[in-house]
């Protein structure tokens, strides 16, 4: 595939298109009176977000401290690929009949493998980073499950769903939410003002 193919795909990894479809979703769940099923759902996207921001400044800024040889961070765009894809795809599967479940399990599967893929490809993160980030975002799939295990399937207006998400993807796809930057910044004051931090 041509390099541009993947820089395409890996710009749905980017945080202004996977938070805009989180909080979207969030949205139409609260408005449609499952406020509860809004916040399971931020939840574990929230967290998954915060770890990899935490972990990319820890790295970025003390990782020689830490073990000398380490100086890597996971991978936002497939972290959060993994937990706003992941969790979706969870959250539409539930109400479905057993087959289309695998079927959208697996298409989110594919999307996220594929930014994944991407990453390396576009030179944006080593093997390793990315599959910290894959970690993460199993993570944060695991706990909606968890969070949603004894909850009934939440009665969706699917395709009302699946159009503000369709808007979303073309509105926001392209954009980059220089998040990376600023975390790199914070980073780089934070090595300058503690000892030890290289």
């Amino acid at each position: 595939m041509d390099e541009a193919i993947w820089r395409v795909i890996t710009d749905f990894g980017d945080s202004a298109v996977t938070l805009s479809l989180a909080v979207t979703v969030a949205i139409c769940l609260a408005i449609g009176g499952e406020a509860r099923a809004a916040v399971r759902l931020l939840l574990p996207i929230a967290l998954c977000g915060a770890v990899a921001g935490g972990l990319k400044l820890l790295f970025g800024s003390c990782g020689g401290a830490i073990a000398g040889w380490v100086q890597a961070s996971p991978s936002g765009h497939v972290a959060m690929s993994g937990a706003v894809y992941g969790t979706l795809a969870l959250l539409l599967a539930r109400p479905l009949p057993l087959s289309a479940r695998w079927l959208t399990a697996g298409a989110a599967a594919t999307l996220v493998g594929l930014i994944a893929v991407s990453r390396v490809i576009v030179q944006a993160h080593s093997v390793a980073e990315v599959l910290a980030g894959l970690a993460l975002g199993f993570l944060a799939v695991a706990l909606y499950a968890v969070l949603n295990r004894d909850t009934p399937p939440l009665h969706l207006h699917v395709r009302w769903l699946l159009g503000g998400c369709a808007v979303v993807l073309l509105s926001t796809h392209g954009l980059i939410l220089p998040a990376e930057v600023y975390l790199r910044a914070i980073a780089e004051v934070i090595r300058t003002a503690i000892p030890g931090c290289w």
